[in-house]
């Protein structure tokens, strides 16, 4: 421990500064220090620079010791500073007493007296695990006798820690094979089995077989490779998990009305799995105003659940964008984790309001006297409506003649007043006109705040331009400002001063946002309003925190030259044309997650778009025609959008183009078929990249039937069963045969990534019980001779044609079809509108299921 003092300048003051330095991190000593101080952990020492330091020790002390020896040493005591020179004073110790040079042989009776020294739990972990660990003089691997030796003093100073045992389970995967890592987990079954014999039935007596278990152990997985040793972390995650859920049902009981009164058990599992459900409605996030009679009842009934069982949300920042959470976490306690969740959630902007709505009730509520509320209300959905009925009587109160009989004809007007003499009562709900707050303004933070405390529209533009404001508070109240769309509507430029900006109320713009060169302006917590109502409409550059990058124009060099690395959130359109930049500066965009613009990359070179190999989720804006656009790009062999999840658009006319030959994979078409985009063109032809090329291959087979394994359920590849002499109208002289293993292969899959065509066939019944999705991404064609080629149909996943016998086929789990089916003079097949209907029902993402010439099903289709 080394305690120094330092002298803060500016403060007269001299605070006392400890630092301590310790091999392990965990030991408890330090567990209520970490809490409090700055840990700090330093690289390993390097096992040269510690013996060359030995070296100038022995040379300092007059020890005979060469340098071999010091790194032999150095070794034993696994490079520890502390370890290693305590041993070297007990090495020379014992060399003046024998008055003989410091060798090997020395080093080793040294380091067994000492019994390991200053050893770890994971240099414990690591003997167990290791067979390094156990070297003799000469370098070789120590007899099985002499390791189960150390292995037994081991497990005599740790075999009653559970910690210890947690880190051997924690570590033992290592790349062995399978058969051991079996063996070895028998042996911890072992270690369960006598742990619970002796906790249940207090049977002492196995405690003596514990060292047997760490000594098979090793036995079983000693390898000569490095073990990367982890400490456990599970045990800690459950505790502080158990904690947090703890304090989650506390806080329920304790805030809300109905919590305190339901018991446990009930209230996590039959009140707030429910209650997570209502309090995220599907209404739209707009202004409270336009919500109509029914959304407007939703709206306050999930406020007063909300207030009742004492919920609200709070924001919260997330990975750089701040959501609106739970809170308390009721979601977090009984939901389990989605990778992909389905489950419905609720915009930002709509749990904003909710939960400013919540606010005020509960101001209001808290007006009220305990004994008003004793005997008059029962409930906050009784305290609420008692409220708003109370509002609506002032209201009545105060309406003239004239403005009833407005309000009984339905007719309403808006009264603008002039702002003469800075009082908040001449200025209403709307303001139109521009309003410029600079440096002539002579107006204070709280004057504007008391004369902008009512307004909650701008119908114009308001900019605020070198003040010296410190926090912008008055526009908190503001919902909605609109004015010329092609025009910043709200500009706040040049205010050196500035730290905050208050935009919790906006709902609405049509215009842009401009917020440029306040370095000292943070908008962490406006950057969620500030995507939700400008999305990409915006500029915003040199604050302090900018709410993401933007990029504006062709990401084109050297207009690009600057474009920071490590940009995470881009906003605009990203396009690629012609020379793109270089490589230096196109690989900064490797660190993008998330891009709001569309994607265009066009008449390029490029051969992969690996670059992006980060990229999540693209969203282009309600003005993009595309959202992916990809053409005339001739050396692009494949995109490896390897991380791409979501693919949006707001903008419901928005399509992706891909007019490139280039091979795809599956996971990218499952995705452009997941993404609800309108339309999807593409006009080259495009194959299914084969498995080196595929983003986790081994979750799909391919090639012949025969030898597809009987566990694959996602095949790629067209099946195909044709007959060159069948005609539409002639009859049928050799059938095709489709075999009944081929047909039990075919109903195995659940995703199908290539046409199914069947023509000329004698089967009667086929049922695709498994089958939920398949897709297509080119015209599947086959041999007719002559070097001629017949085509399956234009994007058919699916083909019927002149199965004479057919009567039923049935897909009862098919959800998507990506992208036409045909089903051709058949002529058993029913051929009306109920199969048009059924397939119509039950598929998505299908552009035509055409069932031959006189029904076509388009007309049913979403």
């Amino acid at each position: 421990m080394k305690k120094n003092e330092l002298f803060i300048v500016g403060s007269y003051k001299r605070v006392q500064v400890s630092i301590e330095i310790s091999n392990y991190r965990y030991t408890p000593a330090l567990r209520d220090l970490r809490g409090v101080a700055w840990c700090v952990q330093l690289s390993a020492t390097k096992q040269d620079a510690l013996a060359k330091r030995l070296e100038q020790i022995c040379d300092m002390e007059n020890l005979r010791c060469d340098l071999s020896t010091l790194r032999k040493l150095c070794d034993l005591c696994a490079n520890d500073m502390r370890h290693s020179i305590n041993t070297l004073q007990w090495a020379a110790v014992a060399s003046n007493k024998t008055k003989r040079s410091i060798t090997m042989k020395l080093i080793h009776e040294v380091v067994e007296k000492e019994k390991g020294g200053a050893a770890s739990i994971f240099e414990h972990w690591s003997s167990i695990l290791e067979l390094s660990k156990h070297v003799d003089a000469k370098g070789g691997i120590k007899n099985t006798r002499e390791r189960v030796f150390v292995i037994e003093r081991i497990a005599a100073e740790h075999g009653g820690e559970e910690r210890f045992v947690s880190g051997l389970h924690a570590n033992y995967m290592v790349s062995l094979p399978i058969g051991v890592i079996r063996k070895a987990s028998s042996w911890f079954l072992f270690y369960d089995d006598m742990q619970k014999i002796i906790h249940s039935l207090q049977n002492w007596s196995v405690q003596k077989y514990a060292s047997s278990f760490f000594v098979s152990l090793h036995l079983s997985l000693a390898t000569h490779a490095r073990v990367s040793i982890a400490y456990p972390q599970l045990e800690q995650t459950i505790y502080q998990k158990s904690k947090e859920s703890e304090e989650t049902i506390s806080d329920v009981r304790s805030c809300g009305h109905f919590g305190r009164q339901t018991q446990r058990n009930e209230l996590v599992l039959d009140i707030l799995p429910y209650i997570v459900k209502i309090a995220q409605p599907p209404i739209k996030p707009m202004n409270e105003s336009l919500y109509n009679q029914r959304e407007l009842s939703i709206f306050n009934q999930t406020v007063s659940v909300m207030c009742d069982y004492g919920l609200t949300y709070t924001a919260t920042m997330i990975k750089d964008q701040i959501n609106w959470l739970f809170t308390p976490a009721i979601d977090v306690l009984t939901m389990f984790p989605l990778e992909e969740p389905k489950r419905p959630y609720l915009a930002n902007a709509t749990r904003q309001l909710i939960a400013h709505k919540i606010t005020l009730t509960r101001v209001r509520l808290a007006d009220h006297t305990p004994q008003q509320q004793s005997e008059r209300i029962t409930t906050n959905t009784d305290k609420i409506k008692e409220i708003i009925d109370t509002e609506n009587q002032k209201k009545k109160k105060r309406l003239s003649a004239g403005a009833m009989k407005r309000k009984e004809q339905g007719k309403h007007s808006d009264v603008i007043f002039t702002h003469q003499d800075g009082d908040s009562n001449a200025v209403k709900k709307k303001l139109i006109g521009r309003f410029r707050i600079d440096q002539n303004t002579d107006l204070t933070s709280d004057q504007l705040v008391k004369l902008f405390e009512n307004v909650q529209e701008i119908r114009g533009v308001l900019q605020i331009w070198n003040s010296q404001l410190t926090f912008v508070s008055f526009t908190k109240n503001i919902k909605s400002i609109t004015g010329d769309p092609l025009e910043n509507v709200l500009s706040i430029v040049n205010n050196t001063k500035m730290t905050a900006v208050n935009l919790s109320s906006l709902l609405y713009s049509n215009g842009k946002l401009e917020i440029r060169n306040n370095q000292n302006l943070n908008l962490q917590k406006t950057c969620s309003a500030i995507h939700d109502v400008y999305f990409n409409y915006r500029v915003i550059t040199g604050n302090s925190f900018d709410c993401g990058c933007e990029i504006h124009g062709i990401f084109k060099w050297p207009q690009v030259a600057s474009f920071p690395e490590n940009c995470i959130v881009l906003y605009g359109d990203l396009v690629l044309e012609e020379a793109p930049p270089p490589f230096k500066v196109l690989y900064r965009l490797s660190s993008l997650t998330k891009l709001y613009g569309f994607l265009r990359v066009r008449n390029t070179n490029l051969e992969t778009l690996g670059f992006l190999q980060n990229l999540e989720a693209i969203e282009s804006g309600p003005e993009a025609e595309y959202t992916i656009h990809i053409e005339s790009n001739h050396y692009l062999r494949r995109l490896d959008l390897i991380k791409l999840q979501s693919i949006k658009s707001r903008n419901t006319d928005s399509i992706v183009r891909i007019d490139d030959e280039f091979c795809v994979d599956p996971a990218f078409v499952q995705l452009l078929a997941q993404s609800k985009m309108k339309e999807i063109q593409d006009y080259h032809v495009k194959t299914f990249c084969e498995a080196d090329k595929i983003n986790n291959p081994s979750i799909y087979c391919r090639g012949k039937l025969s030898a597809v394994n009987d566990r694959c359920n996602r095949y790629i590849g067209d099946i195909l069963y044709i007959n060159n002499d069948i005609s539409d109208y002639n009859d049928i002289q050799n059938y095709t045969k489709v075999p009944a293993a081929d047909i039990r292969k075919i109903q195995q899959f659940e995703m199908v990534f290539g046409s199914i065509l069947i023509e000329g066939s004698t089967l009667k019944n086929v049922s695709l019980p498994n089958l939920r999705e398949i897709y297509q991404v080119s015209d599947a064609s086959y041999d007719i001779g002559y070097g001629f080629k017949n085509s399956v149909g234009y994007k058919a996943v699916m083909k019927f044609r002149r199965n004479d016998f057919l009567e039923n086929i049935s897909f009862p789990n098919l959800n998507v079809a990506y992208q036409n089916m045909y089903f051709l003079h058949n002529a058993n097949l029913t051929k009306d509108e109920t199969l048009c209907q059924t397939l119509a029902n039950q598929i998505a993402n299908v552009s035509v299921i055409g069932i031959d010439a006189e029904y076509d099903c388009r007309s049913y289709l979403p």
